[in-house]
């Protein structure tokens, strides 16, 4: 089971403001003697940014939903709102739960920004932290990508 949480964060909400969210599921084994029932919890907690300033993230995911087997490719796009240049700029993430690691890439990087590398990473079929490195600049309103793509457990 794979469980995808949108959160949207509405205009004009405060800095600092957060959201959390208790996602729950629960599993019932069959033909299990005893039987047995398994709960399994998560939170996820998101903080509001500085609005209209500074580095904004967006993350999207290629379908909506995947059956056991598929691929999941998530794009973070990243701008910068601000009125100066961002410098040492990392973004990271983690493989959601019952996925395992596929790959991750950086996309083409926007003028000031000269390299980026990936790392660390999960290895392929493993689960974890990704992470990238931007190096140069964010020039105010830039904007650029990454991704990285996760195969839903069978």
């Amino acid at each position: 089971v794979c469980i995808i949480n949108k959160v949207s964060i509405p205009a004009g909400t405060g800095v600092g403001v957060h959201d959390i969210a208790t996602l729950q599921a629960s599993f019932v084994y069959t033909n299990a003697n005893p039987g047995v029932t398994t709960a399994l919890y998560v939170t996820d907690t998101t903080t509001a940014g500085a609005g209209a300033a500074g580095l904004v993230l967006t993350k999207t995911a290629d379908k909506a939903t995947a059956l056991p087997g598929e691929i999941i490719i998530y794009t973070i796009t990243y701008k910068n709102n601000g009125s100066t240049p961002i410098s040492t700029l990392v973004i990271s993430d983690t493989t959601p739960a019952y996925t395992n690691f596929v790959s991750a890439t950086c996309g083409a990087l926007p003028a000031a920004l000269n390299n980026c590398t990936v790392g660390p990473q999960p290895g392929v079929t493993g689960v974890g932290s990704i992470q990238w490195q931007l190096n140069g600049s964010l020039n105010s309103a830039s904007t650029g990508q990454v991704s990285f793509s996760v195969k839903v457990n069978n």
